[in-house]
């Protein structure tokens, strides 16, 4: 009797129920698979999972929009072939999955960029998109319209469609197949057909099946002939070896000639290098990196994929994308949060830096001319050469997702404050007129399927965690706002809000109320005791946010907008900010003891400088950034505690002076970078909970101190009054806020808003191993929560996926303890929580030792001891005078 066979959907094998009885049976990380399969398994891809299931995606197809089947029953066929079920963790929103339609949104979402951009071609997107696809291959146009009847003709026949298979690149390899067949050329033959075709034109029909055979292999999941055994070999290893041991799926190929290998490298070398002098980069690019999947390690290969990306043109979408993502983050240090803030003022610019020889006027319509270039065709938005990464790894969504926020920028407080079907419904309102589709009927625009953004934000997101920031774009929790809450929580300040404030500002001006040179501190003291100047609840409720985040995000933005106003003119035409402010920089000699201040210059948070210079009497300094947000202090000038000082900046044509903000007291904190070291500064303010500070103020203050600290409110170890040049002046050292009771203290306001602790807890961290803003893995650091509560719950999770929760423990706050669990190399966020509500978050990056990279020292040191010059752990002959070494 003839054993009864099972096929293996993923893996187009047939198997004895015997041995699939051992598959099924076996944990999933026991058994040795091909490296494709591995990762794929590697990767949880539900697509190809589900396949494994024995649930082919025809079984989809045939009902409308994927039908209605739940995941439950996916995850019921997926555990009947992984017995190991937690070998897979699933995400929380993974979890929620309802309907075989958002599984296939999901799955398009783990394909490549490549295909998700074929499947969006291939399931009725226009024309011109194949036709676009089949020109970054080199295909012609009229062999895409061939390939496209024949792909409406089987549809029209109601012939079942294949999710990868039956994509343009399938029909291409038929077409390869076809000529193979008919010409019957053997593999050695290649290098020869290829060198006689060096000098042939884009349409040469040969060169483009050959190109396309390549990519049908890159994108065909389902043919792995090179490394899965045969039916009869996978037969006689279960035999061999039982249900017990480890079985192995790895490669049983004959191994292949050097000489092909190195004929199949230079056939591929000769290929791309004829496709880059064509002005056909990115099939270059793809070519090579097909040929590195292939065959790892090969040089010539690295070395021609890095010149094609060298030589591949930047278009003008990459840079307003790279631009937009850079100028968003720069200025913040790991641990901020990242709001998109985009409006007219932001695009301005970027844009006057970006096209510095542009005659533009209007920067926000060509922000979006470029942006309706890269994401519209006809009248209907396509998003799949957005997707992916560009050459620096940034995302290539970020312009149409900061597009997206424009719109919500433009949206009165009416439309978005009205009822949540009535605010969706403004929203896309709003957004087709931003991309010049007013002429549609109401909803989304054409093209923007629903949902359709959310891998986009969850790309963004990803990446600023990636680089050690805390996200801010969440969706919303109704089905109304579920998608459009993306943008609007971005848009912190709308543009009415924005010249709401001018006016407010320019009132309070005139009445004498409001002094035009103040830091952002006096401002939001300002602000806060003027609560009744803020007539819009969208106001009010930012200025009473409980997340102290989006509540200092927002008093930042607020801060933007009174700096950049043009007080000598009726009204802010163009925004821009025309001063940069300092802070003090503290250094004490550990033997002397001489203390010393200097101008410490703040660059401002989301800001793009080039080359600056402060001129002062005895020349111009140059402004060089030191760290995220600040520029290296200027040594060489003398500083007046009181502030008022001011110096003329060259090198940017809309920045006009430096500032140091007029003052009667300062807070200084240890370097958050360098834990150890004796300096201080204007970091931050006001100072964390549990952290100790330094503050420098006039003996005016001296009695309100002494008054908090018999209230128990403050502490300091001593109080020092400081010699000339600084006299007038006092110092409490090792300050520390005792209580967050700080509501009704009376006194100066200025103070108490700079003393009050912003947040019930802090998150502390110290020891272990570290390298710049990230630790190393083995080296971790300790942990301390200062809270005033007894205990407080500690939540790690993956920064990436804050709802993957990968430990939750209670620990005693105000003492040093080791992190609960071992981590490795990744971006970790650590939450405080009690009750429910989260007090304090923090992220943690963990370096591997391998990522990190030997650098020359920026100040070389050496020391000269009997003829041997020390230089660190290097000893060498002293040179003859005038030798350099």
């Amino acid at each position: 009797m003839m054993p009864q066979t099972i096929e293996i959907p993923l893996l187009k094998q047939k198997v004895s129920t015997r041995i699939w009885s051992i598959l099924e049976h076996t944990a999933v990380n026991r058994i040795s698979w091909s490296r494709r399969i591995a990762n794929i398994l590697n990767q949880r891809e539900f697509h190809n999972l589900a396949e494994m299931a024995k649930m082919p995606v025809e079984d989809w197809l045939n009902i409308p929009n994927f039908g209605k089947a739940s995941l439950v029953e996916i995850q019921h066929r997926i555990t009947a072939v992984i017995d190991n079920s937690d070998y897979f963790q699933l995400k929380e929103e993974e979890e929620s999955i309802t309907s075989l339609e958002e599984l296939g949104n999901r799955m398009l979402k783990w394909l490549k960029p490549g295909q998700q951009q074929v499947i969006r071609t291939y399931y009725g997107q226009p024309t011109t998109t194949l036709a676009a696809i089949g020109e970054v291959l080199g295909v012609s146009g009229e062999y895409v319209r061939q390939i496209r009847e024949s792909a409406n003709q089987l549809t029209n026949q109601k012939q079942q469609r294949r999710l990868i298979q039956e994509t343009i690149f399938q029909r291409l390899h038929s077409a390869v197949d076809a000529h193979y067949q008919t010409e019957d050329q053997p593999y050695r033959q290649l290098l020869d057909a290829v060198q006689e075709n060096l000098t042939i034109t884009e349409n040469d029909q040969w060169l483009i099946n050959w190109l396309n055979a390549v990519f049908d292999n890159w994108l065909d999941f389902a043919s792995d002939q090179h490394t899965l055994p045969t039916y009869p070999q996978l037969l006689e290893m279960a035999e061999a070896e039982g249900p017990e041991e480890t079985i192995s799926c790895s490669a049983q190929m004959e191994p292949e000639e050097p000489e092909e290998i190195l004929g199949r490298i230079e056939i591929c070398l000769r290929l791309g290098q004829q496709l880059v002098q064509q002005q056909r980069v990115i099939s270059a690019i793809y070519l090579y990196q097909l040929v590195l999947e292939q065959q790892p390690g090969q040089p010539q290969i690295s070395q021609a994929l890095a010149t094609a990306f060298q030589q591949k043109p930047v278009t003008d979408y990459e840079q307003w994308n790279r631009a937009i993502a850079e100028y968003f983050t720069a200025g913040f240090a790991a641990g901020d949060t990242i709001y998109l803030s985009v409006d007219e003022t932001v695009l301005a610019n970027i844009g006057s830096r970006l096209e510095a020889d542009s005659n533009q006027l209007n920067w926000t319509e060509r922000f979006t001319e470029v942006v309706l270039g890269q994401c519209v065709e006809g009248e209907e938005i396509n998003l799949g050469a957005i997707y992916g990464y560009d050459r620096q790894g940034i995302p290539n969504c970020v312009g149409f997702l900061a597009i997206c926020v424009l719109a919500a920028y433009q949206m009165r407080g009416e439309e978005l404050d009205s009822q949540e079907s009535v605010a969706t419904h403004n929203y896309f309102t709003r957004l087709r007129q931003v991309l010049r589709m007013t002429d549609q009927a109401g909803g989304r625009p054409l093209g923007l399927k629903t949902g359709e953004e959310k891998p986009l934000w969850d790309r963004w997101n990803s990446w600023l965690t990636a680089q050690g920031f805390v996200t801010s774009a969440v969706s919303g929790e109704s089905t109304a706002d579920k998608y459009i809450h993306y943008p609007v929580s971005q848009a912190l300040l709308r543009e009415g809000d924005q010249q709401y404030l001018e006016k407010v500002f320019r009132t309070c001006r005139r009445n004498g109320q409001l002094q035009p040179d103040w830091g952002s501190n006096q401002l939001t003291v300002w602000l806060t005791d003027h609560l009744n100047l803020m007539q819009t609840s969208h106001l009010r409720a930012l200025m009473h946010d409980p997340d102290f985040n989006r509540r200092q995000a927002f008093f930042e933005l607020v801060y933007e907008v009174y700096s950049t106003i043009a007080w000598d003119q009726e009204s802010t035409v163009k925004r821009r900010r025309r001063y940069l402010s300092a802070g003090l920089y503290r250094t004490e000699d550990p033997f002397m003891g001489q203390l010393s201040y200097y101008l410490y210059p703040q660059l401002p948070k989301r800001s793009q400088f080039n080359q600056l210079q402060l001129s002062a009497a005895d020349g111009a300094y140059r402004l060089k950034p030191e760290r995220s947000g600040w520029a290296e202090p200027l040594f060489e000038l003398p500083v007046d505690l009181s502030g008022g000082q001011s110096y003329p900046i060259i090198g940017d044509h809309q920045l006009q002076f430096l500032s140091l903000p007029k003052r009667d007291f300062w807070i200084l904190v240890n370097d958050p970078e360098y834990q150890h070291s004796s300096v201080m500064a204007t970091w931050h303010s006001p100072p964390k909970l549990g952290e100790h500070f330094l503050l420098v103020c006039r003996p005016k203050y001296q009695q309100q101190m002494e008054l908090y600290r018999q209230e128990s409110l403050i502490d300091w170890d001593q109080l020092v009054p400081l010699p000339a040049p600084y006299q007038g002046w006092l110092e409490y050292h090792q300050c520390m806020v005792l209580s967050l009771d700080w509501d009704q203290v009376t006194g100066d306001r200025e103070l108490v808003s700079a003393l009050q602790p912003p947040i019930a807890a802090s998150i502390r961290l110290q020891d272990g191993v570290k390298h710049k803003r990230d630790w190393l893995e083995g080296y971790l650091p300790q942990i301390m929560v200062t809270a005033f509560s007894a205990e407080v719950q500690l939540i790690i999770a993956d920064a990436a996926q804050p709802q993957h929760e990968l430990c939750q423990q209670s620990i005693l706050v105000n003492q040093w303890t080791e992190l609960p669990i071992d981590l490795n190399r990744g971006n970790y966020l650590l939450s405080v929580r009690q009750r429910d509500k989260v007090l304090a978050r923090r992220t943690l990056r963990i370096m591997a030792w391998n990522d990190l990279e030997p650098a020359d020292p920026a100040t070389p040191v050496s020391l000269t001891v009997g003829g041997q010059v020390v230089r660190g752990a290097v000893i060498t002959e002293n040179p003859p005078l005038g030798q350099v070494i």
